[in-house]
């Protein structure tokens, strides 16, 4: 089998701040897929709100992992408790401010590889 990857770019408005753009990745053997409904939108978010960015594919939850990326730098959710990734794919901002401009990327991961 081989990868697939698939792109989903999102633009993000902080205030009056220029456009972020948003990427969602999903990579896979016997990949996830993304949701019909997975289009390109705009959203433009006043700055200190928080923002959902979803990592829109199909597969079973029960056996992916997600990663995020900024600006190609990995996210640790974990240690930074301004991003939250939930069960679901879900990329939580708590609360945004304009440095949050950014190339997001999620990454979601099987058991068959990435």
């Amino acid at each position: 089998m081989t990868s697939s990857t698939t792109f989903l770019f999102c633009p993000l408005k902080i205030g009056s701040v220029g456009l972020a753009l948003i990427a969602f990745l999903a990579q896979a053997q016997s990949p996830p897929r993304l949701l019909p409904d997975a289009i390109d939108l705009e959203r433009v978010v006043p700055e200190g709100s928080m923002v959902q960015l979803p990592c829109p594919v199909v597969a079973d939850p029960d056996t992916l992992f997600f990663e995020w990326y900024r600006d190609r730098e990995p996210l640790d959710a974990f240690a930074d408790e301004i991003y939250r990734v939930l069960s679901n794919g879900v990329l939580k901002i708590k609360s945004v401010v304009p440095d949050d401009t950014g190339l997001y990327v999620c990454r979601a991961i099987n058991g068959f590889g990435k």
